[in-house]
Order: structure tokens, then sequence, then C-alpha cells
């Protein structure tokens, strides 16, 4: 059974126990065993969670201004749910506003836990009795969005705007309630527009990432101490003619792209894993065998450097490279490289 949500604590029963007891309550479409307790610290559970495809991590320590920031690098692939910071109701000055994290207090009928600027959204805990305890409440509101995401099939930027215009305070923001209580109901049925995700600003797709890496180790491919020749020109899916002054030169083509699921690796919760087959046209002018081989040997030497391409693929591997030749002029045209890429996104999306 794949993992969904990872529980962020410092132990391992009692505590991140009771907050998956809060999940479920709000949220009967995931089980017990989709919920995973780690004690490793944010900084690993996180990215533990991001190994294993998870789409939550939930956290109720108070700790949540030291993981803002790294947090924010797992946007849109991880929400991160926090206990606002204290049980005491009593105002926090930071964060200065809401964060990429989802922020929750507790109480009964209004928010009883900390307040401030940087307070989203309040519920009960799991008594709801006083005193009121922002862990549990933090779990409810993971629970009330995963259901408002799974239902409408949306992202979680959307299932939490959804939430912010329908909960208690009616869209109306305040730093004393956040937004208010969360109604699902009405997040689902919510017919407004939906703004675009101020955390997360439109950006390159998870494929064209790849191509920009390419395309930027092919360009700094240049004859000195590292290669031996040195490459003019690099573009990608060229449709107009070379002039000579652009040579010799490197076309980056990506026509093929495969979803599988690779022998050995284990599946994981709504993802796609992506073979990408892309081809690296070398094209020359009036160069020699020996050449052409040294441009072959740097184009394989500025790939292979990082094999995760940047960080955005799981690995590349060469498949192989074929030597060009004009048979009338008995001219050397250039050669093509083939490399395989293994990358992976989210099920239905690009990143």
């Amino acid at each position: 059974m794949s993992t969904r949500i990872v529980i962020s604590d410092t132990v391992l029963t009692g505590h991140p126990e009771d907050i998956r007891t809060a999940i479920l309550a709000e949220y009967s479409g995931i089980t017990a065993g989709e919920i995973e307790i780690k004690n490793d610290g944010f900084a690993t559970d996180i990215a533990y969670a991001d190994s294993v495809g998870a789409e939550a991590v939930v956290r109720s320590i108070v700790d949540l201004n030291s993981y803002i920031a790294s947090a924010l690098t797992y946007v849109p692939d991880i929400q991160t749910f926090f206990a606002f910071l204290s049980n005491a109701h009593s105002e926090q000055l930071l964060p200065s506003g809401i964060p990429n994290c989802v922020t929750v207090g507790a109480g009964v009928t209004a928010n009883q836990t900390a307040y401030g600027n940087g307070l989203e959204f309040w519920d009960e805990d799991l008594d709801i009795v006083d005193p009121a305890l922002s862990s549990f409440a933090n779990g409810r509101v993971a629970g009330k969005l995963l259901k408002i995401k799974d239902t409408l099939t949306c992202s979680w930027w959307e299932a939490r705007y959804r939430a912010r215009m329908t909960a208690s305070n009616a869209g109306v923001w305040d730093k004393y309630n956040g937004y208010g209580k969360i109604d699902v109901a009405a997040a689902i049925a919510y017919a407004g527009t939906v703004i675009s995700n101020p955390y997360y600003p439109e950006s390159p797709t998870k494929r064209q990432q790849i191509i920009d890496y390419v395309k930027t180790a092919l360009s700094a491919i240049e004859a000195g101490a590292t290669y031996y020749r040195t490459i003019t020109t690099v573009d990608e899916h060229r449709a107009i003619p070379l002039e000579e002054t652009e040579l010799p030169a490197v076309i980056v083509r990506d026509l093929a792209d495969d979803i599988l699921a690779p022998e050995g690796m284990a599946s994981t919760y709504n993802r796609n894993y992506h073979s990408l087959t892309l081809t690296l046209e070398l094209v020359t002018n009036d160069e020699t065998m020996a050449e052409v081989r040294q441009h072959l040997a740097d184009i394989y030497k500025a790939i292979g450097t990082d094999h995760t391409l940047g960080g955005y693929a799981i690995t590349c591997d060469p498949v192989g490279d074929k030597i060009q030749v004009d048979q009338q002029e008995m001219k050397i045209q250039g050669a093509i490289i083939t490399i395989k890429v293994l990358y992976q996104t989210r099920v239905w999306q690009e990143t």
C-alpha cells in the first residue's frame, strides 16, 4: 500500500497516532496504512515523503518558522501542514503572512490557540474540550483538504483556495481565526474563480527543464582543458538551415516519451515514470572523422557530468551514436547521438 501522508514527529507512538486518528476522522477515503509516521527530523522526513510519492507532510511541532523555506522547495508536489506555533492564545509575529505551509489553530467555536498574520485555518481537536490542542486540529484540516482534493481531482492549491473562500469566515481573513473552520461540502460546491497559486508561479514543465539543462551543458563545450573541440550553436528542433558560421552545432530533439513502470522500481501513488528519448544531432562542416569522434566524446562527457541532469531526472544513459556521411560527396555531415532519460512526474501532470 502506497504512502500518501507522512506525519513528521519527534516520536513514533502516542502524539502522531492521535494526529492520524484526526485525519481519518475527517476523511474515510484514506486508510491508516496510507499514513506513515516518521521521526527523523522534518528535512529528512519530507525528503522521504518525496521519494515515496507522498502528497502531504503533517507536522504538529512548534517549529513552523524553521521549515517554511525548505517546505517551499517541494511545492506543488507535497503540501505541508503545521500546527500554528503554540496552544496558548497569544499573538505570533512570525511568519508575517500565510506561508506555503497550511497553518492551523484549534478551538470549539473560534480559534483559542496562537494567532497572527500567519494563521490560515482553525478546527476542533480530538476531544472538542479545553484545552484546545492545535496538533490534532492540524490533522483534521489535512484530512478535510485531502477530501476536497480527491473529490474534485484538483491540486492542493485549488482545494486550499476553495476552503478559504467557503470557511466559517466566509472568505474573509483575520489574524484571530484565519479564514475560519473549513466546510468541506461548501468548498466542493464552490463555483467561483480559483486564482493561480501564489506559492508556485508558472514554471517550465519537467520535460522542458531537462531539455534546457541539456542545452546549457552542450553550450559549455569549448576547446581547452576539459573538451577537445568547440560547439558554436546549440538549439532545439531547429527547422531552418544552419549557416556555416553557426557550425559545428548540436540540435536537441525530444520526439518520444514513453510512460512506464521500470522493473525493480517500487510503484508510488499518483506518479508516472517516463523514458524520454533524446537525439542530439551534431552538424559539422568539412571536419575529419577524427574530429567528429572528438565532438562525440565531448558531447558524452558534457551530458555524463551529471546523470540526474541537474536533479530533473532520475538518471540518463547513452544508447549510442551514428556518424552520418554524404554518400555522393563522401563528406562527413555529423552524427546523431541517442540518450534515454528516466524521470518522474505526477499522473496527468508535467511536473
